[in-house]
């Protein structure tokens, strides 16, 4: 697995303090090239908001990578976890907001991501 973690202007490495030489387009390619079995795709500017994923960036990336994707950073309800999850070649969708944060967040997104047929085991 490889984890990438991007904003507006790029790739980021060490904690988000050095940035990338190449675009995400470009470094997804190459992470892909080492043999990477999924990539975890974060948004350092959406993570910790609530205010949904990076859809535009999702999108775009799912246009090109060859690996499972999982998307994290912003998600802040279940609506947002059902509309990450529910784009092409998403894998699956992080969340640490919503479940740490939210009372009952994780029940009752797993319910409703559930009654919306999603691909999740049912604990009940």
């Amino acid at each position: 697995m490889a984890s990438i973690d991007y904003d507006k202007s790029g790739v980021l490495i060490a904690d988000g303090t050095q940035r990338v030489e190449l675009s995400l387009a470009d470094y997804i390619v190459y992470v892909e090239s080492l043999g990477v079995g999924e990539i975890y795709l974060n948004s350092i500017e959406k993570d910790g908001t609530g205010f949904g994923y990076d859809l535009e960036v999702v999108k775009q990336v799912s246009e090109q990578i060859n690996v499972p994707l999982i998307i994290a950073g912003g998600a802040g309800n279940k609506h947002h976890l059902l509309e990450g999850i529910n784009l092409p070649k998403v894998s699956a969708a992080a969340t640490a907001n919503l479940f740490n944060f939210m009372g009952n967040g994780l029940p009752d997104a797993r319910a409703y991501m559930i009654e919306k047929e999603c691909n999740l085991v049912n604990w009940l």
